[in-house]
């Protein structure tokens, strides 16, 4: 069983995988093992859109606001590498795509420095980071779900 929380995704994101079967909210779906890869990439997308947004939304989400700051980017960034992992099956995640979400991460503080309502922080990148580097250590002990649950 494997459980990844996005709070920073907007939606509240929580994924229980369990015998073929992904629980989203409140939404099952059964899926095959062809089909994983599909539903993993539509995640991580959707996923990127929703961090994307919110990084540069200038309204306040007051279930966001309540959460530490620095938390909201470490998670986001967990499960965003769960997701870009889970989405390529053939591949191992590795140090290159952890610095494609850090890459990502500083793009969007860059996009923030020329907003007049969010600001540039150093600290945001290195909570994105280190979300990254999280995941790259716990990448090694989901091998063998990834495995099974991404086969053939």
């Amino acid at each position: 069983m494997l459980s990844l929380f996005d709070v920073s995704s907007g939606m509240l994101f929580v994924a229980i995988i369990a015998k073929k079967t992904i629980f989203i909210g409140m939404i099952k779906i059964k899926i095959m093992r062809y089909q994983h890869r599909n539903l993993f990439r539509l995640l991580l997308v959707v996923s990127l859109i929703a961090v994307t947004f919110l990084a540069t939304t200038g309204q306040a989400i007051p279930v966001l606001d309540s959460v530490w700051d620095k938390a909201k980017h470490f998670f986001a960034f967990l499960v965003l590498a769960g997701l870009s992992d889970f989405s390529f099956p053939e591949r191992r995640f590795n140090f290159f795509n952890l610095l494609l979400l850090v890459v990502y991460g500083l793009l969007i503080e860059v996009v923030q420095w020329y907003l007049p309502y969010r600001y540039f922080s150093l600290l945001d990148v290195l909570a994105d980071a280190l979300g990254g580097f999280f995941y790259l250590f716990m990448a090694k002990a989901l091998l063998p779900i990834k495995s099974r649950l991404c086969a053939g």
